[in-house]
């Protein structure tokens, strides 16, 4: 029964900017759509390209290269969750709940099912949008006049990638990469504003943002998010970033969880009110 209440409650606090919500999907799908053209425009002469270089291109870039990720995609999921975020953060939402562990857990909750619905949005609605700007669904990267095909241009390392770039294998991949990677932003963003007011929220992830596109060797974020060349020529490198991201998803699990225990943001007469 409470799990109903917090999920209308949830709902009606998207439907409070959903119009904000829709032209940022909006802005994101339209962004889509320019980098394909170009990618389509300025393809290498006598190479093939199909729906997954446009969506991640072997050597980085694409709808979910570094760039892209850095603006628009990263940005606008902070904004979705800071804005939702802040609906809770009030006395009413707090009474209700009675529990700050409860709190805090209903905001996770509420994290991991934004992630998943943004990350199907945006990995499909990616890969929606490549195929229809090609006028072709049909994964080109095992042909020989392939970018990825003559990225490696080694038959032995060849041999050893050519069974892991098939459509059934590379979508839940990338799925799960970007799933992961927007959960992890979530619980960060959801642990910082515990303390930190929203202005100061977004410097940190900006800075943080621009740390990772701007850096090669340095990233906190985007670079386990991102499956390129290296990772579908070393399968092990995209586990070793699922367990990344997983380690950082319960590091600010669990930071986040014992600063919500001891803030005290709820003032003393709603404190007397929630345990009578």
């Amino acid at each position: 029964m409470r799990f109903i209440k917090e999920f209308k409650q949830k709902i009606q606090n998207i439907n409070m900017i959903k119009l904000e919500i829709g032209t940022c999907i909006i802005f994101i799908l339209i962004d889509f759509v320019i980098i394909g053209r170009h990618l389509i425009k300025t393809k290498p002469i006598n190479f093939n390209i199909s729906i997954f270089d446009i969506l991640c291109l072997p050597m980085g870039g694409g709808i979910l290269g570094t760039i892209s990720l850095s603006f628009p995609i990263i940005p606008i999921f902070a904004f979705i969750v800071i804005r939702l975020l802040d609906f809770e953060i009030n006395d009413v939402y707090l009474i209700r709940l009675k529990s700050r562990k409860k709190i805090w857990n209903s905001r996770i909750k509420f994290i991991v099912a934004l992630s998943f619905i943004y990350s199907l949005i945006v990995v499909f609605g990616g890969y929606t949008i490549s195929g229809i700007l090609l006028k072709d669904f049909k994964n080109g990267w095992n042909l020989e006049n392939s970018i990825i095909y003559n990225c490696i241009n080694n038959v032995e390392i060849w041999g050893k990638v050519s069974h892991m770039i098939l459509t059934y294998k590379m979508l839940p991949v990338i799925f799960i990469s970007f799933f992961l990677g927007t959960c992890a932003i979530g619980v960060f963003i959801s642990m910082l504003k515990i303390k930190l007011k929203n202005i100061y929220v977004y410097l940190i992830l900006s800075i943080m943002l621009f740390l990772d596109a701007t850096q090669s060797e340095f990233s906190i974020i985007i670079s386990q998010m991102t499956i390129v060349l290296k990772n579908w020529i070393n399968p092990n490198t995209i586990l070793v970033n699922y367990i990344y991201l997983f380690f950082m998803i319960f590091i600010c699990y669990f930071v986040g969880k014992e600063i919500i225990l001891d803030q005290d943001f709820i003032n003393k007469k709603l404190e007397e009110e929630i345990y009578e």
